[in-house]
């Protein structure tokens, strides 16, 4: 049977459905069109109305305009090609849903005024969101049953008593197809965290060098007492074809990689600059910038929850900086080296 016979034979099957339902005339008279949730409700509603199955003879169905399940048009979005807004968004784009699959847009509403409220979570991150948009959360009301998933609107999440904090479900692992990257990911994480700048130099103490020679990364030489330099062939041209002499960062495809290689940055990264107690409480240190925002988001995209607290630091000659603390549950192989907070 060829394809050409097959769409015959379905769209027959199709038209003697759209007989007898609302919601598959829909489908077959518009074959383009996307037919959501809501509209297959209206459209069963109608139907029961012409086949007598309400209660009553007339049937009122409130749609306001515009609407929606809104977020402020600025929120960030992650994408399959990088960072955009929301209100930027556009159909064919693709986001990750909440399993971590890539998902496609389908359309934008464009934007509009309404009103708005600020939804804060733990970790210190927040966004606007409309009261109608709704969240999957997981939530304890003190009604002996635990915690339980639904789904909520903004203004109804603190209406009733919570016994604890509602969170949202979000350790999904963002899932992309495997690329091949311009450098190694684990050494790359190394000069990140303890790499010289416009080089292609790694430095290290005493204490780690054992690891560095183990593993045969590149020529080892003593700078001063205590002080060593691995040399990468490679590193330094790998880095500014990236972008990173600079300004250290994350290049958005490590970002956008496939989750083994995501997993072997933040190896690298942690085994230069992190700290990890027997307990597996991890800490990666950085100074304020761009670098600990991107390392945060690494954290995100592999499922981890984080915190990223500011402090102060008082560095040379009492001189006194911002720093940023990531603060996480490791989890197996989040680090090579030995360390300790």
């Amino acid at each position: 049977m060829n394809e050409e016979r097959l769409h015959e034979l379905e769209r027959e099957v199709l038209r003697r459905k759209a007989v007898q339902s609302l919601p598959h005339f829909l489908d077959y008279t518009d074959p383009n069109y996307s037919r959501q949730w809501f509209h297959t409700l209206i459209a069963e509603k109608c139907q029961d109305l012409l086949l007598g199955r309400l209660a009553t003879d007339r049937l009122m169905v409130f749609v306001p305009p515009q609407h929606g399940k809104a977020l402020e048009e600025h929120t960030p979005v992650l994408t399959t090609q990088g960072w955009k807004t929301h209100g930027s968004l556009q159909s064919g784009d693709y986001v990750f849903g909440a399993d971590g699959h890539p998902r496609r847009v389908l359309a934008n509403s464009g934007t509009y005024l309404w009103p708005c409220q600020r939804i804060e979570f733990a970790g210190g991150v927040s966004l606007l969101a409309a009261p109608q948009h709704e969240w999957q959360i997981y939530s304890d009301h003190d009604d002996h049953k635990g915690r339980v998933l639904e789904r909520v609107e903004t203004q109804q999440i603190f209406v009733r008593r919570h016994r604890r904090k509602p969170y949202i479900p979000a350790d999904a692992v963002l899932q992309n197809a495997e690329t091949e990257l311009p450098f190694d990911p684990y050494v790359l994480g190394l000069w990140l965290g303890d790499g010289i700048k416009k080089q292609g130099t790694i430095v290290s103490g005493d204490e780690d060098i054992g690891y560095y020679r183990s593993i045969a990364l590149g020529k080892i030489t003593l700078a001063r007492k205590g002080y060593w330099r691995i040399r990468v062939e490679g590193l330094c041209k790998a880095a500014r074809l990236l972008g990173l002499h600079s300004e250290k960062h994350i290049p958005m495809t490590y970002l956008l990689a496939d989750a083994s290689s995501r997993w072997a940055l933040l190896q690298g990264l942690m085994d230069s600059d992190g700290t990890c107690d027997t307990r597996g409480n991890c800490e990666f240190a950085q100074k304020r910038g761009r670098l600990a925002e991107d390392v945060y988001t690494l954290l995100r995209s592999l499922g981890i929850k984080a915190k990223a607290p500011l402090s102060r630091q008082t560095l040379w000659q009492g001189t006194v900086a911002k720093k940023t603390r990531i603060l996480f549950q490791s989890r197996p192989n989040a680090n090579h080296l030995s360390q300790s907070s």
